[in-house]
């Protein structure tokens, strides 16, 4: 039976990913280079699959697989969004894949409620977090989510706290 998620080509998603990684073009990714990358810090620690602080092409790879076979499944997400300490009512809240993963993921969008809360159904990848923010140079804080089987589960929970800029 053919499955309902995105088609992934393990190679060249993980290709695109080391290019959009490695800025200093010698092969591996290191915490300096990933910390460059907002979209790809919350997923650091698991990309980095032997724990030697540099994340290698067969690493990612990994990765990507695990996102390639949860293609079927959509997890649902819960995200609460919140400013100097109070919920981010009714603003529009997006999540962004990885330009590395654009062609593979959509993006998604969703509303917060009184509560500051947006739920989503997403598909396994990397998001940047996007939003209509109230206030201009409000920044997401994490900017970046992983949406995986190994992280939260299938329900995810998660305050972003927005802030201004340092």
């Amino acid at each position: 039976m053919p499955h309902a998620g995105p088609d992934w080509n393990i190679a060249t998603a993980a290709a695109a990913i080391r290019t959009e990684l490695d800025t200093d073009g010698n092969g591996v990714i290191d915490r300096d280079e990933i910390r460059g990358c907002p979209v790809w810090c919350s997923a650091a620690d698991r990309l980095d699959g032997n724990g030697d602080g540099r994340i290698d092409t067969s690493e990612i790879e990994g990765r990507v697989s695990l996102y390639r076979d949860a293609r079927d499944l959509k997890m649902a997400l819960r995200l609460r969004f919140r400013f100097a300490g109070r919920p981010l009512a009714n603003v529009s809240v997006r999540l962004v894949p990885d330009v590395a993963l654009a062609d593979i993921i959509p993006a998604i969008e969703s509303r917060t409620g009184g509560d500051g809360v947006a739920l989503f159904e997403a598909l396994a990848g990397a998001y940047r977090i996007a939003g209509d923010w109230p206030s201009q140079g409000l920044v997401a804080e994490p900017a970046g989510l992983e949406v995986a089987a190994d992280v939260g589960g299938m329900v995810a929970n998660q305050t972003i706290e927005l802030r201004q800029p340092r």
